[in-house]
């Protein structure tokens, strides 16, 4: 097939080829986080933490950068097609504010670092704040008077836990049931979604090991095309994929339950990786490595993916992922001072409690519950307040999922549809102008 991006697709991947991600650069290195952990547990979990990245981190990139102008320059001048000259300045201009964003966290300069975070992704929605502290009340209450752990936990997250107002009753953070059971039968149809990712064929077992998953996770591989990707240990507790690698990330040694290894993969292989293998065989490249602010409406995406595998929104919403995702969004609420200044041990504290407490309800009396809350905590602390001074503010990054999560069901209520549609490459499923300019790829 024809690329109307010839000219500058080998370009734009020159210029960025030794760029690290983002989210790792912002990070200390991992000896340095392995010493700021013991440091922390000395300090009895009140310290707060400097995690600004290796000063180091910044070599290489003001070339980059002017490798990247240069670029920018010459598809302005030569470039004929407005389609490509569009997405490919608003790609390089987004690339280029992540490398500020990456200098600005290494030279310690907080005003612009949260000065390029709100530039990239914008602020957290006050009124999701609201309905999410909402949201976690509502569960806390069920348990905060009874005479049980479960009900200390409660009492001790509800302590810990802001109010906010919510002061509109139109925030809705859940589908309908009937519209989520609209969407999940669209991938669940024969010949469908799930039976392409799959290769026809599901884990039937409760649950699934890292060796099981493994293998499943090769088949699913296979079975979209990707094939020349490997599979390797993450560092932290949570999957990830860097398409541009070929490497899809799983923690050691897990074991889930079969709709939770079927969530992961279906969020992970079956919409991350789908969609860079789609968007590289289409007439532009770049919907491979992805248009400009494409993370706005893929992350939701793929958390929807999680969601269906459970029989209803109601018990999807008692899950793991869906906690997980609210967490994010409230950690980057409270560290923007939502509702007051909060430091990376007070976010740490809460963190820790909330899991605790989420961990508890599904799995009463584990002897493990608490060492995993810690280790969750930690991480997600450390994700939400990387390159920071650990006093306030962080990567806002991790708004999109919910945000973006919420905007895609309402659009569902009329096109349950466009979940699938965003499977057609890397772009904003959100943003009007991505979605014109991919039906006029797909039908070129």
């Amino acid at each position: 097939m024809l690329k109307i991006d010839e000219a500058w697709f080998e370009a734009y991947k020159n210029c960025t080829r030794h760029l690290p991600q983002t989210f790792a650069a912002l990070e200390p290195t991992p000896s340095e986080l392995t010493l700021l952990w013991q440091e922390f547990k000395h300090s009895n979990f009140s310290a707060n933490l400097s995690l600004y990245p290796n000063k180091n981190v910044q070599t290489g990139l003001k070339k980059t950068l002017e490798d990247l102008d240069e670029l920018r320059r010459q598809i302005y001048e030569r470039e004929t097609n407005t389609l490509v000259k569009e997405q490919y300045v608003a790609a390089i201009n987004e690339t280029s504010l992540n490398i500020q964003l990456i200098c600005a966290a290494a030279q310690r300069n907080d005003v612009e670092y949260a000065r390029l975070n709100k530039q990239l992704y914008g602020q957290p929605k006050q009124e999701i704040f609201a309905a999410s502290c909402a949201f976690i009340h509502s569960t806390l209450d069920e348990h905060v008077s009874q005479p049980t752990h479960i009900g200390e936990l409660a009492r001790r997250v509800a302590a810990l836990l802001p109010k906010a107002e919510l002061k509109s009753s139109n925030v809705a953070l859940l589908p309908s049931e009937d519209v989520f059971s609209q969407v999940k039968a669209l991938h669940y149809q024969p010949g469908g979604y799930f039976d392409t990712l799959f290769d026809g064929e599901m884990p039937d077992s409760a649950y699934v090991n890292q060796r099981e998953g493994d293998e499943w996770c090769q088949k699913s591989l296979h079975a979209i095309g990707a094939k020349n990707y490997i599979i390797k240990d993450s560092p932290t507790v949570t999957w990830a994929v860097d398409t541009e690698a070929e490497i899809v990330y799983r923690p050691v040694g897990y074991r889930l339950s079969r709709d939770d290894f079927i969530g992961i993969v279906a969020h992970e292989i079956g919409s991350h990786i789908l969609e860079a293998v789609n968007g590289a065989r289409s007439p532009l490249k770049l919907l491979g490595s992805g248009l400009a602010g494409y993370l706005n409406g893929n992350e939701g995406r793929a958390l929807v993916r999680e969601q269906i595998v459970y029989p209803s929104c109601a018990v999807a919403a008692r899950q793991l992922p869906w906690e997980y995702n609210i967490l994010k969004h409230l950690s980057v609420c409270l560290a923007l001072s939502y509702a007051g200044p909060c430091t990376f041990s007070q976010l740490y504290l809460t963190l820790k409690a909330l899991f605790h407490f989420w961990r508890e309800r599904r799995h009463p009396l584990e002897t493990n519950n608490e060492e995993v809350a810690t280790e969750q905590a930690w991480y997600l602390a450390v994700r939400i307040m990387k390159g920071t001074n650990g006093l306030g503010g962080c990567y806002v990054k991790d708004i999109v999922y919910l945000e973006a999560n919420i905007a895609l069901w309402q659009i569902a209520k009329t096109k349950p549809e466009h979940i699938l549609y965003g499977d057609n490459g890397k772009f904003n499923v959100l943003n009007k102008n991505q979605c014109a300019a991919v039906e006029r790829l797909i039908a070129s």
